[in-house]
């Protein structure tokens, strides 16, 4: 842990596996852990039909990491979020931003 980048992240890659009739299944496979600062939270809410569901959103700094991607998921204390945009920090440190979206 390094100063304010004081919740650890998961980082998790996509798995392809077989499924014996030509296909396969797509399973998320932990590929490192990342110190990160959570910025701010937010929630989106989405009503489909008659079903309403919310959506947490955080951003996140993070030390410049050559291995994420918008391929990339993060697990953040349990549940599952997926990059909408990595941005370098504005102060020109060796950070990024990311904006992450809760995958329901």
């Amino acid at each position: 842990m390094i100063g304010r980048l004081n919740t650890k992240i998961t980082k998790l890659e996509a798995v392809r596996i077989a499924d014996g009739l030509g296909g396969h299944a797509i399973t998320w496979q932990p590929a490192g852990e990342i110190w990160a600062e959570i910025i701010w939270r937010r929630s989106r809410a989405d009503t489909t039909g008659l079903r309403n569901s919310h959506r947490r959103r955080n951003r996140l700094r993070i030390r410049a990491d050559d291995t994420i991607t918008f391929d990339t998921r993060l697990d953040i204390k349990g549940t599952d979020f997926t990059i909408r945009s990595i941005v370098p920090a504005a102060d020109r440190q060796p950070f990024l931003v990311l904006e992450t979206e809760e995958i329901s």
